[in-house]
């Protein structure tokens, strides 16, 4: 096996593996994760404004992520 043009023995991949590993972690950037929940509502039309206007300011405190809204036409 070679790295760098060097033929390395095991002792040698160990080291040059690692090195690797050591640089790439220095450079990885922390990314938190968090569990994601979908919720879907119906509301009416003519309300649907002030849901969203209450929904939105409810994630702004909350660190929560909206979605856009989706409109459909219901007859009745």
């Amino acid at each position: 096996r070679y790295f760098g043009g060097v033929k390395l023995g095991a002792g040698g991949l160990v080291r040059a593996y690692s090195s690797a590993v050591s640089e790439a972690l220095d450079l990885a950037a922390l990314v938190r994760r968090a569990a994601l929940r979908q919720v879907t509502f119906e509301v009416p039309h003519a309300d649907a404004g002030r849901y969203d206007n209450l929904l939105r300011e409810w994630a702004a405190h909350h660190g929560a992520t909206l979605g856009e809204p989706t409109y459909t036409a219901t007859a009745t």
